[in-house]
């Protein structure tokens, strides 16, 4: 007796346990899909920010309203999101419908859904879900410039060349040079930012231009920084070249830095006036990361140009640099002289390595990057000398709220960004 009862419960059990199986497989399966659509919504919401980001930028810097649309539909194709594809929904809105400034012409607001895979959920629901996310940002008055060229006169001010890119598209590029080649891309370069020049735009040896516009005969740019005075320079704290690694206090180092191996140089916040050399090779580094800014306090070359002695900054070297937010220097990082001699060549270069938050201002030299020195493309970078060449990736980012960098294009004022 006890036997048969015994067996009859198990049997019962195994009944139980036949008709439950399909609910708790089904209810593991749905929290998979739920979880998916949930990574999907994350994906979906970086699209839309891009994107949105993407049409206040075009829209600050003069484009139509149909090119700034026409830009944000692009940075979403980028993710394989195209309106009516895929059970993909696209709305591009100036202003927004919904929220605080559906009465603001500035703000731009970007919808995208996406009808998500039924798997596992096809036990539960009968369709399938649509995850939907909202963007929203505001066109300031300009300031998304990352690069400028002062020059009124030179040729090829601007020279993006030998596989250099420019490779963020919320950049816009500008050229003060009235020559009918301002601005120069050619041997392969790739500029996926805007760009705006006083003369023209030349091209050549499969240059790619794919930016959101390209104008020329616009008016020039002020310089963002020409009324920064960063004081006088004072007495030598130093008179021979630092050479060590060592931590200092700012000054005036009228032996220069000449720092080579594995050696690290740290800089405690303020302006450092360098004479002579600034010279970061062979794996050296600079950290100067809590409010500095270096001046290069002559007419000298930092790096491999037509007047330097020694290797620059290059072979490896590290430069971390973070501008201060306030002061008198606010948003520099490094700084050359208003006057030097037009022509000095300030070169990044041989697989440096550029961590730099703020400008590097050289208002009569040129900047030159080359030869896989490489930039942090999280962090403000603004490059402002008389000209400017590329051959490496620029990647910098515009997005430079709260660095104490002034906008470039702007006149000192404005910005662009996210609100809703």
């Amino acid at each position: 007796m006890l036997h048969r009862l015994a067996a009859s419960r198990a049997g019962n059990v195994l009944v139980v346990a036949a008709f439950s199986l399909p609910l708790v497989i089904g209810a593991v399966g749905l929290a998979i899909d739920v979880a998916g659509w949930q990574q999907s919504r994350r994906a979906l919401q970086g699209a839309a920010d891009s994107a949105v980001y993407s049409a206040a930028v075009a829209s600050a810097a003069g484009a139509s309203a149909d090119r700034a649309r026409e830009e944000a539909r692009a940075v979403l194709s980028t993710y394989g999101l195209v309106n009516g594809a895929n059970g993909v929904t696209i709305t591009v809105s100036n202003p927004p419908t919904i929220g605080n400034y559906t009465a603001n012409s500035n703000a731009w607001e970007v919808k995208v859904g996406k009808a998500q895979d039924l798997r596992f959920a096809s036990l539960f629901l009968s369709a399938a879900p649509t995850v939907s996310v909202r963007a929203v940002a505001k066109a300031g008055s300009g300031g998304s410039g990352c690069i400028l060229a002062l020059s009124t006169t030179a040729a090829k001010a601007v020279n993006v060349t030998n596989n250099g890119q420019i490779a963020n598209p919320n950049c816009v590029v500008y050229s003060n040079s009235a020559d009918t080649k301002a601005l120069s891309c050619s041997d392969n370069c790739s500029i996926k930012a805007s760009t705006s020049v006083v003369g023209g735009i030349s091209t050549y040896s499969n240059a790619a231009m794919t930016g959101a516009f390209n104008r020329t005969g616009q008016a020039p740019i002020a310089d963002p920084y020409a009324a920064v005075d960063p004081g006088a320079a004072g007495g030598c704290t130093q008179t021979s070249a630092v050479t060590t690694a060592t931590t200092l206090n700012p000054g005036h180092y009228c032996g220069g830095f000449n720092v080579s191996g594995s050696k690290t140089l740290t800089l405690n916040p303020g302006i450092y006036f360098v004479d002579s050399k600034f010279y970061f090779t062979n794996g050296a580094k600079l950290d100067a990361t809590s409010g500095v800014t270096i001046v290069i306090n002559g007419s000298y070359c930092i790096g491999l140009g037509d007047c330097a002695v020694g290797n620059g900054v290059g072979n490896n070297a590290t430069i971390n640099i973070t501008a201060p937010t306030s002061g008198p220097t606010a948003g520099i990082a490094m700084m050359g002289p208003r006057t030097g001699a037009d022509g000095k060549n300030q070169e990044f270069t041989n697989n440096s390595y550029l961590n730099v938050q703020g400008a590097l201002y050289f208002p009569s030299q040129k900047l030159h990057f080359n030869d896989n020195s490489n930039m942090n493309s999280a962090l403000c970078t603004q490059l402002i000398g008389s000209t400017v060449q590329i051959d490496n990736n620029a990647n910098m980012s515009p997005n430079c709220t709260g660095t104490g960098v002034t906008p470039i294009g702007s006149g000192g004022s404005g910005s662009t960004g996210m609100l809703e």
